[in-house]
């Protein structure tokens, strides 16, 4: 196989991983609180080829000696793009949506692993689809929850529990939870804390419009790349909450179909490459005879 063949094919793989992506951008579009992937190219390894080293020899040029020959093209990186996605009304008081950059619910991830022992991790979503669930063996409790089941977690790490016996429940735009109980006026308060992740290409996805980082919290937290706080008492105007509504898809399906049709175009370019190699050593063998 020559350079042409292997450099078209190279990157017709790698078109192909972009459309993947572009394909399941197009499957979330409806899906609360969902980010879209995008991928970025860069080249592979070049090489120059020098068929003539006497510079002497080719009077007047102007070019640079020698003809560059590429190995085509990879995906180096998917990022997420964590531009505000739109707002859809519930009217289901613990729906929340956040508004503001780089910022995001944090949950408790547990599982058990092989030999048995209790694992958990933080991960972090946009999605704010959240109900209150009874607290395993807490008998009259309940805790703040995703559709999975993992627990939603205040400023300080800790799961957002109160009594299960409530009336009626509301947050506000600083994700402070009041809760009231018949035959009292004082309701029991909690605060939804969020985490502000100013490098979002740390984040690796992992499933259910959920994120892990992708290095450690506590080296990301003392580069000041992560922080954790609730929005009472941050007080930034450009941070907040809404009860009653879910974040939105910011997919844009038009701008998704396009992708395609431009990636497709680019694979029949490779394609088109790989099939003029083929006549080209098939010229060359005729003329050999």
């Amino acid at each position: 196989m020559n350079i042409q063949m292997l450099t078209a094919s190279t990157t017709m793989a790698q078109l192909q991983k972009k459309l993947d992506i572009s394909a399941n951008n197009i499957a979330n579009v409806n899906t609360n609180g969902f980010k879209r992937s995008e991928a970025v190219f860069q080249d592979l390894l070049t090489q120059t080829i020098k068929q003539q080293p006497n510079g002497a020899a080719e009077v007047g040029r102007t070019t640079p000696h020698g003809l560059r020959v590429g190995s085509g093209a990879r995906i180096s990186q998917t990022t997420f793009r964590m531009e505000q996605g739109t707002a859809i009304q519930t009217g289901v008081p613990t729906d929340v949506m956040l508004k503001g950059d780089n910022i995001f619910f944090r949950t408790l991830n547990k599982w058990t692993d092989g030999n048995g022992d209790i694992q958990t991790e933080n991960l972090y979503t946009r999605s704010g689809n959240f109900s209150f669930t009874p607290v395993p063996d807490e008998q009259g409790l309940v805790r703040l929850t995703t559709p999975k089941g993992n627990p939603v977690l205040n400023a300080d790490g800790e799961e957002i529990v109160i009594p299960g016996h409530y009336e009626s429940v509301n947050i506000d735009k600083m994700g402070t939870i009041r809760a009231y109980y018949p035959g009292s006026n004082e309701p029991i308060v909690e605060t939804i804390g969020v985490a502000l992740v100013e490098r979002t290409d740390m984040l690796q996805g992992v499933g259910d419009n959920q994120f892990r980082l992708g290095t450690s919290a506590d080296e990301m937290l003392a580069n000041g790349q992560l922080r954790f706080f609730d929005l009472l008492t941050e007080g930034n105007p450009n941070l907040g909450m809404e009860s009653g509504m879910l974040e939105g898809s910011n997919v844009d399906l038009a701008t998704e179909m396009t992708e395609i049709m431009s990636t497709q175009r680019l694979m029949q370019f490779q394609s088109k490459a790989i099939q003029m190699a083929d006549d080209m050593m098939g010229l060359a063998t005729s003329i050999r005879g």
